[in-house]
This record gives C-alpha cells, sequence and structure tokens, in this order.
C-alpha cells in the first residue's frame, strides 16, 4: 500500500507561516489565522543512514482550468474530480507536483459557464487533491477575475488543502514570496510571474505582472540563499504559437543567469519549443492539461514535464506528451500523437538531452 501523499514531502513558506481564511456564512467574513506547517524533519524520509542518495522526482504540467465547460463537465458526471480521472495516480505518486491554476476558486455569484471571465467552483478542490498537488501558480491573467475577494478566497482554499501558491499573494511581499519544499535533505524554492494582464488591471500588488527582469533577479537572489533548487515559472507569450516571444527568452535567460536551475512556462495553450540555454533547459510553454479549447489540435494538445534530482543535482529531464479530451480530460499520448508533439516542441523525442534537441527547427 502506498503511503499517503503528504508523508514525502512538506510545503514551507519563507516567512514561518501560512495565511488561512476561515469564511463565516453568507457574508463571507474572512479572519486570518497564522498555521504553522509541519517541518520536514518531523516527517519519515524513507532515507536510512549511508543509503543511496534520494531521487526527487517533480512532474509539472501547464494550464489548468476548472471553470466553464470544465466545470459543466464535471456537474454533469456528478463528478468534481473527473478532469484528473486517467492522470491522477501519476501526477500523484511524484514527490512535488505543479501547475498553473488558471481560474479562481470563489463561493459567490452563479457557476461561470461560457465566456472569459472565469470562477472555479470551491468542491473542484477535489480534483487538485486527488491529483496531489502541491505548488500551483496562480500570476496570470485570469487569477483576478472574481477581484481580490476571488483571489483570497482562492489562497484560502489552496492553504485548507496545503498546497503551496506562488506568484500571488495578500500583499506584495507574500506575492513574491517563495514557496519552499523539502524532499529529504533538499530544499526546492518556487517562484511565479506573468505578463501584464489586460482583462484584471492589475497593479502588481496582489499577483506578480509585467515580468519585472529588476525584481525576478531581486527573489532569485534571495531564494537561493535558502534552496538548493530554484525553479521559475513563467506565464508568458504570444497565445497559439510555437515561438517564444523576445519577451519570454530574455526574462528565462535573464532567471537562469541569475541562479534559478530551471525555467517552466504557460499560457501561450499551445506547446512550445524547449531550449537548453549554457548548461540549463527552458521549457516555454507545456501547453493546456485541463482546458476545455476543444475547436483545435494544437490546443488540446499539452505535455508532463518530469524532472529528476539526486543531491540537488538534476539528473533527467523527460515530457511525457497528453492529449485532452471532452473538454476536460488529459491522458497521455500515443506514440504517434507524441511524436508529432515532440516534433512541435523542437525535440527528437521525450526524452531531454542536448543531443535531443533538434536545432534544424
Amino acid at each position: 500500500m502506498q503511503s499517503p501523499h503528504w508523508l514525502h514531502r512538506a510545503v514551507i513558506v519563507a516567512s514561518t507561516a501560512l495565511a488561512v481564511f476561515i469564511i463565516c456564512g453568507a457574508a463571507a467574513s474572512i479572519v486570518w489565522l497564522p498555521v504553522e506547517l509541519p517541518s520536514k524533519a518531523t516527517l519519515p524520509t524513507g532515507q536510512l543512514p549511508n543509503a543511496a542518495p534520494r531521487t526527487v522526482t517533480l512532474r509539472a504540467v501547464g494550464d489548468i482550468m476548472l471553470s466553464r465547460h470544465v466545470g459543466t463537465q464535471m456537474v454533469k458526471h456528478n463528478d468534481w474530480a473527473w478532469p484528473w480521472q486517467n492522470l491522477a495516480p501519476l501526477l500523484s505518486s511524484a514527490d512535488i507536483t505543479m501547475g498553473n491554476l488558471e481560474s479562481p476558486f470563489f463561493n459567490s455569484g452563479p457557476r461561470v459557464t461560457e465566456g472569459m471571465v472565469f470562477k472555479a467552483e470551491p468542491a473542484a478542490l477535489a480534483g487538485l487533491i486527488t491529483a496531489g498537488f502541491d505548488v500551483l501558480t496562480l500570476s496570470n491573467n485570469h487569477m483576478l477575475n472574481q477581484g481580490v475577494a476571488g483571489l483570497k478566497y482562492t489562497l484560502a482554499t489552496l492553504a485548507s488543502a496545503g498546497i503551496a501558491p506562488i506568484g500571488a499573494g495578500v500583499d506584495f511581499t507574500a506575492a513574491h514570496r517563495p514557496a519552499v519544499i523539502i524532499v529529504g535533505d533538499t530544499k526546492f524554492a518556487f517562484l511565479g510571474y506573468g505578463y501584464e494582464p489586460f482583462q484584471d488591471q492589475a497593479d502588481g500588488q496582489f499577483v506578480v505582472v509585467g515580468l519585472d527582469t529588476k525584481q525576478m533577479t531581486v527573489d532569485v537572489t534571495a531564494a537561493r540563499q535558502a534552496a538548493d533548487v530554484v525553479i521559475v515559472t513563467m506565464h508568458a507569450g504570444t497565445e497559439y504559437v510555437t515561438d517564444p516571444t523576445d519577451q519570454q527568452i530574455e526574462f528565462a535567460h535573464a532567471a537562469l543567469d541569475t541562479g534559478a536551475d530551471l525555467v517552466i512556462g504557460h499560457h501561450p495553450h499551445w506547446v512550445q519549443r524547449v531550449e537548453q540555454y549554457k548548461d540549463k533547459w527552458i521549457f516555454y510553454s507545456l501547453g493546456n492539461f485541463v482546458f476545455d479549447q476543444e475547436w483545435s489540435q494544437e490546443t488540446k494538445e499539452g505535455a508532463m514535464l518530469e524532472a529528476k534530482w539526486q543531491e540537488g543535482k538534476l539528473q533527467s529531464l523527460e515530457l511525457l506528451p497528453i492529449i485532452v479530451e471532452g473538454y476536460a480530460v488529459p491522458r497521455l499520448a500515443t506514440l504517434a500523437e507524441a511524436q508529432r508533439i515532440w516534433d512541435r516542441l523542437g525535440l527528437k523525442s521525450g526524452v531531454i538531452t542536448t543531443s535531443a534537441v533538434d536545432n534544424s527547427r
């Protein structure tokens, strides 16, 4: 019998507490309470003295949108974990599981069934728990679709499940604070950034926007002091294209030059090419993962990144292509489907090595 997911990881916020909401009554009054999260030292690691170094596995996915037609499918099937039926076991078996949450949770107003202003029903949290998510990026152009109240409700909802948010918070400092996850003796720090969202009129106080390279270098430098591995996520680029913009490239390069170990991107809704920069790697877009864009083949395709470390050193990278079906449900691609997705990623195969990158594109 597999041990519970929380037994092999712990989430630690850079300060000593994570803000948690208690939602009271129909008025949804909000009370902030400091909650100490368990230290990894108090949790079993399964590593005996003189044992071989432990391998730590991260699985990362792209855009997750739990509103609109995805929500309709969950209601139709009376199952708030419906989108995760195929891949929850694979996701939850990783030491760290992360993705980009494209829809805020909120408990006010009717369910959203159409349009571009998203709202996920609180019950849909069940799917994220089933899939074992540890970190979710909130620095995207839809996170303030339900206003600051919706953002705060989202932070509370994730906190109730022990999921760490990055790229957003109750103020500027919290939004730029890394989530730190300790697995065994290795500390991983995660930071989230997004482009300037025209829909939300955000000013950067609550959601990290604008791809501010100067502030990012400050954040990464601080995270580098606190962690063995620093991972930067980037919600940016032009939608529905394969190649990253100059802004994406410059920001990702700056992150790695400052000390980040890996850059993972999303937002274009298509997969975008992989780049080796010096001795590090950039995944400009993992494409859609749970999304309802059924109107093109490219928007129904995505990739799951699997990265493995030992003692803080990257050992392997692999991209597992996925196909989204029925407006909501991702599955692993067949070999023929995978080859097409690898080609669009600029890869010869899913195993990421210097020789796997197709430089002929």
